[in-house]
């Protein structure tokens, strides 16, 4: 696919060449903290929560646009065990979240700290959009959709 059809936010014209060449802002979703017990299936759970966002975090980037994760880069220098870092971390994700141009949630389960994000996009404007993982092409499924979404916004760049 080519990248250059996700550029921009879909209906959203800009002035100017560097505005022009701004790539899409995608603000990925998913859960960070294990809700399973004992320890051992909560790591696990951390781990696959890791796994899922840098897996979404790489498709966002193979479609061409700018993934931002707040519960990954957050993570590196705050403890999430900590509930005050915790709690810095999320506000960190939120005002993140005003630099992008769409939501994407990767997961059918929603944890608060998702919750509390899909919301702000809300009421910030921007589009969510879901995608479950059920199917286990996750890949396939989203680059199709991304495609059709911004296909019409290709041909109406074209003159």
């Amino acid at each position: 696919m080519d990248t250059a059809m996700i550029n921009h936010p879909p209906g959203h014209k800009e002035a100017g060449t560097a505005a022009a060449d701004r790539r899409l802002r995608i603000y990925v979703c998913s859960p960070y903290r294990p809700r399973m017990e004992p320890l051992e299936l909560a790591k696990r759970e951390l781990a696959d929560n890791i796994d899922r966002a840098k897996t979404a975090c790489r498709l966002v980037a193979e479609l061409g646009a700018v993934p931002i994760c707040s519960h990954l880069f957050c993570t590196q220098f705050l403890d999430d065990s900590i509930v005050s870092e915790r709690e810095q971390g999320r506000r960190i994700g939120l005002e993140m979240l005003k630099d992008a141009d769409e939501l994407w949630c990767f997961s059918e389960y929603i944890s608060e700290g998702m919750m509390a994000e899909i919301q702000e996009a809300s009421r910030l404007g921007l589009p969510v959009r879901m995608f479950c993982e059920t199917t286990g092409l996750l890949g396939k499924v989203l680059k199709r959709v991304v495609s059709d979404l911004y296909s019409d916004v290709d041909d109406q760049d074209r003159p």
